[in-house]
């Protein structure tokens, strides 16, 4: 963690746009500045066509194998491509809401950002599992298909 202390940020070692940060008390306060026209470029609105197309596309692909997994009863699997569909979902809300850098005229994020950080803990920690469970189905799986000596 970079901490800039004051006389950092009089030495000119901060830059004059963005986000700084200050030591106040007992721990650090951020502060943000505007930000610079222009607040949109052909980059990132390429950035935002890509990442918004790609994540549909990818929840589109994903519903054929969930079908045909449910259907034959694997649950681990299931659970496991529509938390990666909700995390879709989710990049996609989150390209759409923040897509320049004009962070005067952003939606402030109530109620999404602060059930944010519990949604991914959640998602990251249902990804995990779901994947050990898949993985030692399959070496169940091996395990019968070996031939005993």
């Amino acid at each position: 963690m970079i901490s800039l202390t004051s006389s950092a940020l009089d030495a000119g070692l901060a830059s004059d746009a963005g986000m700084h940060l200050h030591a106040r008390g007992d721990g650090p306060m951020i502060i943000s500045f505007p930000s610079v026209p222009p607040y949109t470029t052909p980059s990132l609105t390429a950035n935002l066509v890509m990442r918004v197309l790609l994540a549909v596309v990818a929840n589109l692909v994903c519903l054929v194998p969930l079908r045909l997994l449910g259907r034959n009863g694997e649950f681990s699997a299931v659970v496991f491509i529509i938390a990666v569909e909700i995390k879709n979902i989710q990049t996609i809300l989150n390209s759409l809401l923040w897509r320049d850098d004009n962070t005067q005229e952003w939606y402030a994020g109530f109620g999404i950002c602060d059930m944010a950080s519990f949604f991914s803990n959640f998602l990251g920690s249902l990804y995990v599992t779901c994947l050990l469970a898949i993985m030692r189905n399959l070496a169940q799986q091996v395990g019968l298909l070996r031939a005993n000596p």
